[in-house]
């Protein structure tokens, strides 16, 4: 298969995984089941799709969610995970169990540890933004295995710190920053990094001291900010150089109540805590800790974004380029890298870079967007309408820019006006 074909499959592949219908009764066809030692999971793709997740999902239970909140499965007892082949498909299965649908994937809980109710409800998705939802919800299941009403902070912090890991090859877990995350604490809310979105990530600093006594709908609240330093104080608590912060994490877990109500559980960390560490000291231990974390590849992109911005666009290009060799999971450089190549008029270049940029993030809208535009440059009028039609569904604002692109090609085709 040649590579404009592969390319052209992925961004098919990919757009019609991203489609929402109107919702209709969908009868739910044949599953396929597959079990390890913790987990069932089913799928109506295929058995070797449900083999994959029920693999990896009990290499990262054995190494990673017990290696933080270790204790003992009951015998008998599994995890169950639910994987739907459409997004509309499980759009109408969570109408039915719960009356709306969720934006992504969703662990439900009972309030009951091990009912057969409790389980991960997720949709086929590009590989890498599949398994990150999927071990975010992993550990969501996990803690609720054990507590019922764990700290919002811990149970949201730890999601996001899981949703960044990976997986090696002889199944060791591999700790990575969360991105999107740091981006919007050092962007956003510590203000120690260029705005690459102007506005995007005003948010409040709340002090952790606060956000630690935060109950469920108090944290939901303001849910950008709290999920972002959440994750932070999470990877502060485990990756800090002092020694100390890690021995208040494991004091903190090993407190948790199996059947505690209301926000005891919350009001005990609470306690152990800041009992143990000044609530300045630890503030100031974080924000510093944060300022100075870097991901592979963040300077390199900062300084393509810097030169970017100041139209130096062969020199942000070499700058973008070692970006990606440091991280090629990482969707931003991907982008800029297509960005910048449509700026030089290297349209096809541009096409190949933002396809790989939507295979790791599909609900990027500037990259669908650009991706039209660009598909269109180089004459590839279907991709063109395939992209334009994805990004006004993920933003309808778009609708009459991306229309008149489409007019343009009916036009050139000899067709008609859009109706």
């Amino acid at each position: 298969m040649s590579r404009r074909s592969t390319k052209r499959q992925a961004l098919t592949c990919a757009a019609a995984l991203l489609t929402v219908s109107t919702l209709v009764p969908v009868a739910l066809a044949e599953t396929y089941t597959a079990e390890t030692a913790h987990y069932v999971v089913t799928s109506d793709r295929s058995e070797a799709l449900a083999r994959k997740v029920a693999r990896r999902m009990e290499i990262m239970l054995e190494n990673g969610y017990q290696k933080l909140f270790p204790y003992k499965i009951p015998r008998g007892k599994k995890f169950r995970i639910r994987m739907f082949r459409k997004r509309e498909t499980f759009a109408e299965y969570m109408k039915q169990k719960r009356g709306h649908v969720p934006q992504g994937y969703i662990y439900l809980h009972s309030e009951r540890p091990w009912h057969p109710e409790n389980e991960i409800v997720a949709y086929e998705w590009p590989e890498v933004p599949m398994f990150a939802d999927l071990y975010h919800e992993g550990w969501h299941h996990h803690v609720r295995g054990k507590i019922n009403k764990p700290p919002q902070w811990l149970n949201e912090g730890f999601g996001e710190y899981f949703e960044a890991c990976l997986l090696g090859p002889s199944g060791k877990v591999f700790y990575r920053v969360n991105r999107p995350q740091l981006r919007r604490l050092q962007e956003g809310i510590l203000k120690v990094q260029p705005s690459t979105e102007k506005g995007k990530y005003e948010y409040t600093n709340r002090p952790l001291v606060e956000l630690f006594g935060l109950s469920t709908s108090e944290w939901e609240t303001d849910k950008k900010a709290n999920y972002s330093l959440s994750w932070g104080a999470c990877y502060v608590l485990r990756h800090h150089p002092n020694p100390e912060y890690r021995r208040l994490l494991r004091e903190a877990l090993a407190a948790l109540k199996p059947r505690a109500k209301g926000s005891k559980n919350t009001d005990s960390v609470h306690r152990i805590i800041f009992s143990q560490v000044r609530p300045e000291r630890f503030q100031a231990d974080f924000e510093a800790f944060i300022r100075e974390l870097r991901a592979p590849g963040d300077e390199a992109f900062y300084s393509g974004f810097r030169n970017y911005m100041s139209r130096e666009y062969e020199v942000a290009l070499e700058y973008f380029e070692r970006a990606c060799k440091a991280d090629a999971l990482h969707y931003r450089p991907w982008q800029y890298k297509g960005l910048v190549y449509s700026k030089l008029g290297r349209y096809a270049e541009a096409s190949n870079c933002l396809v790989k940029s939507l295979e790791l993030h599909p609900d990027n809208w500037p990259a669908w967007k650009l991706l039209a535009e660009v598909s269109y440059r180089c004459g590839r009028y279907d991709d063109a309408v395939a992209a334009a039609d994805q990004a006004i569904k993920l933003k309808p604002s778009l609708k009459p820019e991306m229309d008149e692109l489409k007019e343009s090609i009916f036009k050139k085709r000899g067709g008609k006006s859009l109706p």
